[in-house]
């Protein structure tokens, strides 16, 4: 044991040696073609694996690759617990043909990975957009450890979608699509933007005074959740029970309602819990946003806070459904105004304020327990993670 020891530190200078001829300095080349996480990481139902999207930049093609892998968080080497479950570097398309025309040639450089979303702990989703025709289509692949099947198409949806969710308790994939105000499909919507590509300038025309927030131009495209609910067909395969439906289109009387924040399913998938501004004549001025809570049945959806106040954020229910936990500012005029806790009462319709006196302000909930939230926030410059005790 001692000579094994002294030969591994006599070898230690030769090592670094090696080392040291092998090195040079990291340029800007290095830095624009490092591998790069692209979008979240998705964990699986059993928290077994995540899975994720990564992303390759390369200067001599002049083109981005995106792979997506799977990684088991049990496995004692990281590289052996990885597997790669969709490569975009070769070809972009999920399912290249043996033998292609110059316009499927083309169709190579066009698709890009994104979203992950676990349907089941053997069944992992994922979106690849067509750059050119802006066509999103949601794939499966089943499988486990370092065997998963080929990609399957689920759905294609005319329009790009984003912030892809799916519940097992109600099978329904829901997803934010911004749409036009006053259509019913998203074909409408898609048959709108040819329109639009078809004009001559791209010249807006505002008649009110939200024209622009912070750095986006106000568009007439609103980002609004749509849902549909899959089945197994005859032949195996993953497929959606209905067209995409809009559920909260009816929510304003002149539909003008735009998510922004994330939503989150309830435990049994039958609601939607989302952030969105009321329409009105203030809309540039005031910061007010509510929490709604939609029915995936429905195409309309009620705010539990309606008295407003500032705007609102990380809504989130409780295992049971029976509450949902938020952040609320109090000014309607402040944007930096601190986050408040509140929880509210699915069966009374009242909410509480928890940690009132806290001089902090978070940024996310999550619920840890029937009476615990753990609350994200940033102190001195630190992001950490609190315990909040909902009882006292």
């Amino acid at each position: 044991m001692t000579r094994l020891f002294g030969d591994a530190l006599r070898s230690l200078p030769a090592a670094a040696y090696a080392l040291g001829a092998l090195a040079r300095p990291f340029t800007p080349e290095d830095l624009v073609q490092t591998n790069r996480l692209s979008g979240h990481v998705a964990v699986s139902p059993s928290g077994a694996s995540i899975a994720y999207v990564q992303t390759h930049y390369s200067i001599e093609k002049k083109r981005q690759y995106s792979q997506l892998f799977v990684q088991a968080l049990d496995a004692r080497d990281p590289l052996e617990g990885r597997v790669m479950v969709a490569d975009f570097s070769k070809d972009s398309r999920p399912n290249p043909p043996l033998s292609e025309s110059a316009d499927e040639t083309d169709a190579k450089k066009r698709f890009e990975a994104s979203q992950p979303v676990w349907l089941t702990d053997e069944c992992l989703g994922f979106v690849a957009t067509d750059a050119r025709t802006r066509q999103a289509t949601v794939y499966s692949v089943h499988g486990s450890g370092k065997h998963w099947s080929k990609p399957q198409a689920v759905f294609t949806s005319p329009v790009p979608i984003s912030d892809v969710q799916y519940s097992p308790a109600s099978d329904i994939l829901a997803f934010t699509a911004g749409v036009y105000n006053g259509t019913t499909t998203l074909k409408e919507t898609a048959d709108l933007d040819l329109k639009e590509q078809e004009r001559a300038d791209t010249a807006q025309v505002y008649d009110e005074l939200w024209v622009r927030h912070w750095d986006s131009f106000i568009t007439s495209k609103l980002a609004q959740i749509h849902v549909l609910q899959l089945a197994v067909d005859s032949d195996g395969l993953l497929k959606p029970k209905n067209e995409p439906r809009n559920i909260i289109k009816d929510t304003a009387g002149d539909g003008r309602v735009e998510v922004s924040d994330s939503f989150v399913f309830s435990p049994d998938g039958r609601k939607i819990a989302f952030v969105a501004k009321r329409p009105g004549s203030d809309y540039a001025w005031r910061t007010t946003s509510y929490v709604y809570v939609a029915d995936v049945d429905g195409t309309a959806a009620t705010p539990i806070n309606p008295e407003g106040g500032g705007a609102s954020s990380s809504p989130v229910f409780s295992s049971d459904g029976s509450r949902i936990a938020y952040l609320q500012m109090a000014a309607p005029t402040y944007e930096a105004d601190r986050n408040q806790i509140k929880v509210f009462s699915v069966e009374d319709k009242s909410a509480i304020d928890v940690a009132a006196d806290w001089d902090r302000s978070p940024s996310e909930l999550l619920w840890a327990g029937d009476s615990t939230l753990l609350a994200t926030y940033t102190d001195y410059g630190r992001n950490k993670l609190a315990k909040v005790d909902i009882a006292s």
